[in-house]
C-alpha cells in the first residue's frame, strides 16, 4: 500500500489521515484465503481506501470524498469506499464510475446538543442504565486507589510508549486489533485536536502511581469520537471500578461542557452496551467505487464470499 499516496500530480494532502480517510488491508477486512491474500500483496491490490470517519460513521460522505483526497491517493487505490447514510444513491451521480452500496451496520452516537448537566443525561437512560449509572459512579467515587483524568493529549514518544501496551493487550483478548503498531504510533504524532482521559492506581500513593486505563479521543466538527482504549487486565481495581464506563461517562460529561460539542460517537459493536448508556444506533452504508460492470462484478462476489461483518462489528 502506497503510504505517500497523497503527494504528486498537482494536488497536496486535503483530509486528514485516519479521521477522514484510510487505507484498510484486506488481510485483516476479509476472509480470503491466504494464496489471494498475498497475491494481491504482489500487486499491491491488497487494500481499500476508505473515506469516512473511523467509527464507521460519514465523514465527506459520496458528495464530499474527492475533497478529503488526492487524485493520486484515488488512482492508485484499488478499491475506494465511501461511508455515508443509506439510500444515497438515488441522487448521486459520478461521471465514469459506478457506485455498490453495502448496508455495513449501525453507529452508535448520543445528541447532547439540548443537555446543560450530568442530570439531563440521565433523562436519557432507562431505568437500568440509570441504576448502572449511579453505582457506577458512586462506587469509583468511593475507591481511594483510583483517580481520573481528563487532559489535552500531547503526541510524545513518551505518552505513546506508556499507552500502547494497554492498547496491544487489550487487542490480544479481544482478538482483533483495529491500528498496527506503526499506525499507532502515526495516528496519536499526528491526528489533531485529541484528548486522552486515564485512569491511575495511586494505590502506592501520587508519585508512584500506574496507568491502569486509558482512552484517546478527538474532536470533529461538532462530534467527540472517544476511540482507542486500553486497560491493564490484570489490576483488580480495572473490574471493580468499571474503568470502561468510568471514561466513557466522564467523556459525555465532557461533552455537555462544551459548547461547540452536539454529539458524542462511540461507532459500532456492543449495541447493547452503547445503547444501555443512551447511545442510538445510526445506520451506515459503505458505497463501492467501480470503474466498469467487471470490477463492479468483482466486489460483489468478493464482499459476498469473504466479507464478514460480525468480525468487525462483533455484536454479542
Amino acid at each position: 500500500m502506497d503510504r505517500e499516496a497523497g503527494q504528486g500530480l498537482g494536488e497536496g494532502r486535503k483530509g486528514v489521515e485516519y479521521i477522514d480517510y484510510r487505507c484498510y488491508p484486506m488481510r485483516d477486512y476479509t476472509d480470503m484465503p491466504e494464496y489471494l491474500i498475498k497475491g494481491l500483496e504482489m500487486a499491491k491490490c491488497d487494500y481499500i481506501l476508505v473515506i469516512g470517519r473511523p467509527t464507521m460513521a460519514p465523514g465527506a460522505g459520496l458528495r464530499g470524498y474527492k475533497e478529503v483526497t488526492t487524485k493520486k491517493e484515488r488512482l492508485l487505490a484499488p478499491c475506494i469506499a465511501v461511508y455515508d447514510h443509506p439510500g444515497m444513491l438515488e441522487e448521486f451521480e459520478d461521471d465514469g464510475y459506478s457506485w455498490i452500496e453495502m448496508y455495513i451496520g449501525d453507529a452508535f452516537m448520543l445528541d447532547v446538543s439540548e443537555m446543560k448537566s450530568k442530570e439531563d443525561y440521565k433523562t436519557v437512560l432507562t431505568k437500568k442504565g440509570k441504576r448502572n449509572y449511579t453505582q457506577k459512579m458512586k462506587k469509583f467515587n468511593q475507591e481511594k486507589n483510583v483517580e481520573y483524568e481528563l487532559v489535552d493529549w500531547v503526541g510524545s514518544e513518551e505518552n505513546i510508549d506508556r499507552v500502547w501496551p494497554l492498547y496491544a493487550a487489550t487487542g490480544e483478548k479481544n482478538g482483533f486489533t483495529v491500528l498496527t503498531k506503526e499506525d499507532f504510533y502515526k495516528y496519536h504524532r499526528s491526528v489533531p485536536n485529541q484528548k486522552v482521559a486515564y485512569i491511575w492506581d495511586v494505590t502506592d500513593g501520587p508519585e508512584k502511581k500506574k496507568l491502569m486505563s486509558f482512552c484517546t479521543a478527538f474532536v470533529w466538527k461538532d462530534i467527540l469520537h472517544p476511540m482507542w482504549c486500553g486497560t491493564d487486565y490484570e489490576n483488580p481495581l480495572n473490574r471493580s471500578c468499571a474503568t470502561y464506563f468510568i471514561i466513557l461517562y466522564n467523556y459525555v460529561h465532557y461533552a455537555i461542557e462544551q459548547p461547540n460539542i452536539n454529539w458524542v460517537d462511540l461507532g459500532a459493536s456492543q449495541r447493547a452496551t452503547k445503547t444501555s448508556m443512551g447511545f442510538k444506533p445510526q445506520p451506515c452504508s459503505a458505497y463501492f467505487r467501480c470503474k466498469n460492470s467487471f470490477m463492479q462484478m468483482v466486489v460483489e462476489y468478493s464482499m459476498e464470499k469473504y466479507y464478514d461483518a460480525e468480525k468487525c462489528i462483533a455484536d454479542p
